[in-house]
């Protein structure tokens, strides 16, 4: 997908609900290749499999779990929760932000240099379970407005005809209208307006599992460059607001004038000023490297 593209919604059939997954990691893999370490979270909704459904990407989850707010979303308030959140971002962003000047947070952010776009890719396993009526409508704003607005969105929905209320089946048409549907009708099959066209994923290969274990490396690197400035220190250097400003270097005078704070006298013993001092410890898993 790319800036103003449509959701994907993938329709499996409803003996066998698991056959999407491997669409859906394929799917998740890809928006991890082409976004920048750090720019990119995934909000995860799999209320049957409690997570399971992440077959291909559960090392990534592993080694990677704020990738993923550090939560796998399966309980029906909790989902309910989230994308009611999700939803009034969007619409938060589409107001404040982007009005009737710009289509998208890109177009935003190439006009304010102190705006970083920060990409979320929501997946939906097992659609509509653990999903009611009045989540659908929050749905429904994310999938129409959410790539305006930098969130992306995967359904996987079994084809379970019959088994909603009339206003649900209603919700559930309109959500899929307003998305690009694929059916997949066998594990290596999909078909697109009425095409049928071979999948290949090449989730499992050598190739990306070298990806992934570099993507972890940049991402922790990228991260940990980010502590390097403070808020204050951020403000001071991309605000172009004369308030921001003065505010920011308030408070970093405070912050100096706090640290100059005396709390304690070291001993006159002759030991000298200590030549290194451990800050912390980043571990990586030894099986980045192997193939490296």
């Amino acid at each position: 997908s790319v800036s103003g593209g449509r959701p994907w919604f993938v329709v499996v059939p409803g003996d066998n609900p698991g056959l999407g997954c491997n669409f859906v990691n394929t799917m998740m893999f890809d928006m991890l290749s082409t976004t920048l370490p750090g720019k990119l979270t995934y909000t995860v909704v799999d209320p049957l499999k409690g997570g399971s459904s992440l077959s291909l990407l559960h090392d990534l989850y592993r080694l990677l779990p704020e990738m993923f707010g550090k939560k796998i979303y399966t309980g029906r308030d909790e989902i309910a929760d989230r994308i009611r959140k999700i939803s009034a971002y969007v619409t938060r962003t589409l107001q404040d932000r982007l009005g009737g000047t710009y289509h998208t947070v890109y177009d935003y952010a190439g006009e304010h240099a102190e705006y970083e776009v920060q990409t979320e890719f929501l997946v939906l396993f097992d659609f509509p379970s653990g999903i009611d009526e009045y989540v659908l409508q929050d749905l429904l704003n994310i999938v129409s407005n959410g790539s305006r607005c930098a969130i992306f969105t995967c359904i996987c929905a079994p084809n379970r005809d019959g088994e909603y209320s009339e206003v649900m089946n209603a919700r559930i048409k309109e959500v899929s209208q307003q998305s690009e549907v694929f059916v997949q009708p066998d594990a290596q099959h999909l078909l697109l307006n009425g095409n049928l066209v071979r999948m290949y994923s090449n989730i499992a290969s050598e190739e990306a599992k070298q990806l992934l274990g570099r993507y972890i490396l940049f991402y922790e690197d990228k991260k940990n460059q980010g502590t390097v400035l403070s808020q204050p220190q951020r403000t001071l250097i991309f605000t172009r607001d004369s308030e921001q400003a003065d505010a920011a270097i308030a408070q970093l005078y405070q912050t100096n004038q706090m640290y100059r704070t005396a709390y304690g006298t070291i001993r006159r013993d002759n030991r000298g000023f200590p030549e290194a001092i451990p800050l912390g410890i980043i571990s990586f898993p030894s099986a980045l490297f192997e193939k490296s």
